[in-house]
């Protein structure tokens, strides 16, 4: 089984540009921001359109300047759990 990522912004300060904000965390959420729909598929974009599957590949200015992930399902997960659906 994949442990699903997780969105991790930068720490405050950190000018490190090489530091990966999608980061495999077991119990996650994650939802991406942008989905291929017809392969349930997570990807990100740079300026000109571009798409990408490996964060890693866009330029920094992107990569850190806009939340590419969160936990946007978790409330409506937590909540059909509850009803039992």
């Amino acid at each position: 089984m994949q442990v699903p990522p997780d969105y991790v912004k930068r720490p405050s300060g950190n000018t490190d540009d090489s530091y990966n904000p999608i980061q495999t965390r077991s119990g996650s959420t994650m939802w991406y921001r942008f989905y291929e729909l017809n392969q349930d598929k997570g990807f990100f974009s740079d300026r000109t359109g571009g798409k990408f599957y490996n964060i890693m590949d866009i330029e920094a200015e992107r990569r850190y300047g806009y939340q590419w992930g969160g936990d946007y399902g978790t409330r409506l997960l937590n909540y059909s759990a509850s009803v039992g659906y």
